[in-house]
């Protein structure tokens, strides 16, 4: 059975996938069109529709309609191959995490899917076609939100009764035991499992917000209370986490805002779906919410597919200042570029600010950011003096807890140099004292990552020695019609067991399993650019043997500096305990190994 890709690619011509996108203008056996991804007056961005692949002359990006469409959407290769295989009609497994999904679990995906779109739908017609709807979209226009806006984010309403819902989806014959599993019911204390009298709306008497995920998929929803109603019970409740949706995954606004992201390079992290809805009606568009002020690693990484550039504008109240804090702290171990947007005195938060002067919200959006540790030397310097030891010694403490995040070492000097001088602290003082807080920090990742190894002891560890050796599969399964047996043993011994049983099959094309082919492709798309960007607008395509050379000699380096680590951390031990005899024999492996660099 051909590869999967390449029936992908057999069915949709990289020119028919890439015209959804751009206008493109044929150019001799080729097609021209503007990059995308900079700015430019003259097109340098070619097709090349025999060998199926773009490659741009003036920012270098190139790839196949996978890479492309990764590039445009902001979504990973999986979920790139996912959304054409479906456009291509082409069959293929389904993933959980690392793991692929059978048939069943497959199956639930796609009817909890089904339902909760058809959940929207029944939002969106309620407060499109009852007075109630109606009256919420005076309420909704007077809070600064457009006719248009509410349309994009799919806004409805639920309200009526306790089952209104419910009794909906089960008259389309969508079972109870998937619309409970989708988050959209409640089981009543000591109810009968099964009996749909034991069962009442999650969302009730509440303005729906439907969560989409990067496909645009409807895969939960945050429900704002009804206006007058907030004294009663909490403002906004939140899909439960379900099969197809966990707050820590997604944005919302994401997928509205995806485009706007990448074209102005810069995304605005806000707190509340109102705030998005109302700032994209007002024109200021790159902008997304989390969910509550929880803000997670994957969230940050869905971030750095489109911007490497984070403005943070959250509530003025205490939590938000807070979530502020620890939001900063992630974007800074993530080296996203960071700033902070403050609100004028008097406005709670964004939606307040539009209500009142949606010009001025406009202006701050794009003028008025504050770079973070500028903003955070303020607010520290403003809270403690810096008169009295222990007003320093907060001062250093929430600040040094800040430096220690940041990812880039000038950055990280910088910062501690100014605060020295600020606070008039001694800088040999600061590096000491930073010294035992990235201590700590390292202690408590490493505990935490020892229980993370406990708890799923099989899980892969992403690292250089692993990207390295996917690097070199990856060229191998892009070049095998041309690689030798040479180049299948210049692996041995290099590689982990895992990867060199691949390479093997790669090699033999022998008991490659549907899944490790998926996989092999995958790496191959990645690599595939780093090679032939050039060569597709020329006649002859050669095997990169110089670049393999130095791919196996990053290896081998690798697993040099690994064993001088491992050696080190034994000599270590062997000093603590007095064995002479593993100290002579250690130091002398290390030496041999220092001397083969």
């Amino acid at each position: 059975m051909a590869d999967v890709t390449e029936q992908i690619k057999d069915r949709l011509g990289v020119v028919d996938v890439l015209s959804e996108y751009l206008r493109l203008e044929r150019a001799g056996g080729n097609f021209r069109a503007l990059c995308p991804f900079h700015s430019e007056k003259t097109p340098s961005f070619m097709v090349n529709p025999e060998r199926n692949f773009w490659y741009c002359f003036g920012c270098q990006k190139g790839g196949d309609i996978f890479t492309f469409v990764q590039e445009m959407e902001g979504i990973s290769f999986r979920e790139a191959l996912v959304r054409l295989a479906e456009k291509a009609g082409v069959e293929l497994p389904r993933w959980e995490g690392k793991r692929l999904l059978g048939k069943e679990e497959k199956d639930e995906k796609k009817i909890l899917l089904q339902i909760l779109e058809t959940a929207t739908v029944f939002f969106q017609e309620q407060l499109e076609k009852t007075v109630l709807g109606r009256e919420m979209k005076k309420y909704l226009f007077a809070r600064g939100l457009t006719e248009e806006a509410i349309k994009i984010f799919r806004l409805g309403l639920n309200s009526g009764g306790w089952r209104r819902l419910l009794d909906f989806l089960l008259s389309k014959g969508y079972p109870l035991k998937e619309i409970e599993k989708a988050g959209l019911i409640v089981k009543k204390e000591n109810a009968v499992q099964g009996d749909r009298a034991g069962y009442y709306d999650r969302f009730r008497e509440r303005i729906i917000f439907p969560v989409l995920d990067v496909f645009g998929k409807v895969v939960g929803f945050s429900a704002r209370i009804f206006p007058g109603g907030e004294e009663k019970t909490a403002k906004y409740i939140n899909t439960p986490q379900t099969v197809v949706y966990d707050k820590s995954d997604v944005l919302y606004g994401f997928y509205q805002a995806k485009g706007e992201i990448k074209k102005q390079d810069r995304v605005i992290l806000a707190e509340g779906n109102m705030d998005i809805v109302a700032s994209f009606s007002a024109g200021v568009k790159n902008i997304v919410a989390i969910s509550g002020t929880a803000f997670s690693e994957r969230q940050a990484n869905l971030i750095k597919r489109l911007t490497n550039r984070v403005s943070l504008c959250l509530d003025m109240d205490q939590a938000g200042q807070t979530a502020t804090a620890k939001i900063i702290k992630i974007c800074l171990e993530n080296d996203l570029e960071t700033d902070v947007l403050v609100l004028p005195a008097g406005n709670k938060d964004i939606n307040d600010l539009i209500i009142a002067d949606k010009n001025l919200w406009m202006k701050i959006a794009q003028e008025k950011s504050v770079p973070v540790m500028k903003y955070f030397f303020e607010r520290t310097f403003e809270k403690y003096s810096v008169n009295d030891p222990r007003g320093k010694k907060m001062i250093a403490r929430d600040l040094l807890n800040l430096i220690k995040d940041i990812a880039d070492p000038v950055e990280k000097e910088y910062w501690l140099k100014k605060l020295g001088q600020k606070a008039d602290i001694d800088s040999e003082v600061l590096v000491k004292v930073l010294e035992k807080v990235r201590a700590k920090k390292q202690l408590e990742k490493t505990a935490e990552e020892t229980m993370a190894r406990n708890k799923k002891s099989t899980k892969r560890v992403e690292d250089r020695l692993v990207f390295l050796q996917e690097q070199a599969l990856g060229v191998l399964f892009l070049f095998k019609e041309a690689f030798s047996q040479e180049n299948l043993l210049a692996l041995e011994g290099i590689f982990d067991e895992n990867y060199w049983s691949l390479a093997r099959k790669i090699f033999s094309e022998e008991g490659l399993s549907r899944k490790e082919k998926i996989f092999l492709e995958s790496l191959a798309v990645r690599e595939r650019f780093d090679f032939d960007k050039e060569i597709g607008f020329q006649e002859k395509q050669e095997v990169p043997q110089v670049e393999w050379q130095a791919i196996i000699e990053n290896i081998r380096q690798e697993r040099k500096k690994r064993n001088l680590k491992q050696i080190a951390r034994d000599l270590k031990v062997a000093e603590e305990r007095g064995d002479k005899e593993a100290i002579l024999i250690l130091s002398q492996e290390y030496a041999k190994i220092l001397k083969d660099f």
